[in-house]
């Protein structure tokens, strides 16, 4: 919860179309998702990412009407520089797309490494996009994760000349889905934790050095401990604070 007055006055006005969300994301992973079933789990995740598609298009067209165009484009990557976290749902989903696509793997291990400690701008200043960025492209754009999906930003202009100087007003996105989108995937979080998976959430790259591990996407779904995780890892205590909250 924020601190400032204006800005918990902006979530509470959000709290009504959060548990819906929240409990939307629920009522979905408890009846799509069955242990030891890895496609039950990419269609939970993609059918989670269509209706955050839906809500984005819906969201900048009212911020269209009022004037405000988003300007994010294929080819404008800056935000492709940023740390994303994920949870364990939506790492399994890539790392089922690679297969798929009977793609290499890049080294994530050393990704992760490369970029640890390092915020926007200094991965920007050192030439480090994500791992599936290439030719200013997303490798992964249908399956790219929720943070990815709800970053929409108002001028590109200003984030170029953020992570160019990082000393100007910050950035202008849009507001709404980036606040509200996470609890869709929240909501199908704290649902798979009732039912007895193993649930963590961590640097994209990080996580998917450990889901590309032969066998690890194939424990987890059958309900196993199959992830290491840090040992000041908050997730699943911030999870039951979000579900109590939108009880």
């Amino acid at each position: 919860m924020p601190n400032d007055p204006q800005s918990q006055a902006y979530f509470q006005s959000l709290v009504p179309q959060a548990r819906i969300l929240f409990r939307q994301g629920y009522d979905e992973a408890r009846a799509t998702v069955r242990p030891g079933d890895l496609a039950s789990v990419v269609t939970l995740v993609r059918s989670l990412h269509r209706a955050i598609d839906i809500m984005g298009r819906e969201h900048v067209g009212k911020a269209a009407a009022a004037g405000n165009m988003v300007e994010c484009a294929a080819g404008c990557a800056f935000c492709c520089h940023q740390n994303i976290t994920v949870s364990a749902p939506e790492a399994v989903t890539i790392v089922q797309f690679l297969r798929a696509q009977a793609r290499a793997a890049p080294d994530f291990a050393a990704h992760a490494a490369a970029i640890g400690g390092l915020d926007f701008v200094g991965r920007y200043a050192k030439g480090l996009p994500c791992a599936f960025l290439t030719d200013q492209r997303c490798g992964i754009y249908d399956d790219r994760p929720e943070p990815c999906r709800s970053y929409l930003s108002l001028s590109r202009a200003q984030c170029e000349r953020y992570v160019a100087v990082a000393t100007d007003g910050g950035l202008t996105i849009l507001r709404d889905p980036h606040t509200l989108h996470p609890f869709l995937v929240a909501g199908a979080d704290w649902a798979l934790v009732q039912a007895g998976f193993q649930m963590v959430s961590m640097e994209l790259t990080a996580l998917l050095a450990q889901a590309t591990r032969p066998g690890v996407c194939e424990r987890w779904v059958a309900q196993e401990a199959a992830f290491t995780t840090a040992p000041n890892d908050d997730y699943l205590a911030r999870l039951e604070h979000v579900a109590k909250a939108m009880a």
